[in-house]
């Protein structure tokens, strides 16, 4: 008995198309950037962003801001976006995209905060902060940093509501699997007619 299989029993492989490799590579990449930008975004608010000093009556004495005391709100909405990736890769069709537009207004928020510290006065905001008339303040530029990730934050959301309804989900079947046909023997053992 000839034990090769017949060539409509051969092997294949279901590769997957150029148009379904690229929308994974542009998924990987958007979750990558929102996470990162979501990262350094926190991490930018938690830095000096006013530098200043006071008189305390027996000397100047210094005084430092962080940008999470001046503007929590978007320190708020950077914790948003980077907890909504895992939002994004749970998710899919239309509730991702929804996702991807409230990532979009976390971005928005975000940059409310370096905008807002960018038409202030650093001796005002350092006033503010210590209760107390600064002499003198400086800024940072930490604060660039942060409205970078921002608006970073707000274009990749966009992307998610344009493109995220086409993204793999974690119940769909992954891309490229293989699909292999049994063969003649195999169907012999389990009753089949490999012939058919």
């Amino acid at each position: 008995m000839n034990d090769q299989p017949s060539q409509g029993q051969a092997s294949t492989t279901q590769a997957p198309p150029p148009q379904a490799s690229s929308s994974g590579r542009v998924y990987l990449a958007t979750l990558l950037v929102i996470a990162a930008a979501g990262f350094v975004a926190i991490w930018s608010l938690g830095q000096t962003w006013v530098s200043g000093s006071f008189d305390a009556g027996f000397g100047e004495q210094s005084i430092s801001v962080i940008g999470n005391s001046l503007y929590p709100l978007s320190s708020t909405a950077a914790w948003v976006a980077l907890a909504a990736v895992v939002a994004v890769v749970a998710t899919s069709g239309v509730v991702r995209r929804s996702v991807g537009l409230i990532i979009s207004i976390a971005g928005v928020a975000v940059v409310v905060g370096p905008f807002s510290f960018l038409l202030s006065s650093e001796v005002e905001l350092a006033t503010e902060s210590a209760k107390v008339a600064a002499v003198s303040a400086s800024k940072t530029t930490y604060w660039i940093l942060t409205l970078v990730c921002g608006i970073v934050i707000f274009g990749a959301g966009l992307v998610v509501w344009a493109r995220g309804g086409s993204w793999p989900s974690l119940s769909g079947n992954q891309a490229g699997q293989k699909v292999v046909a049994p063969s003649a023997w195999e169907s012999l053992d389990r009753g089949e007619d490999p012939t058919k």
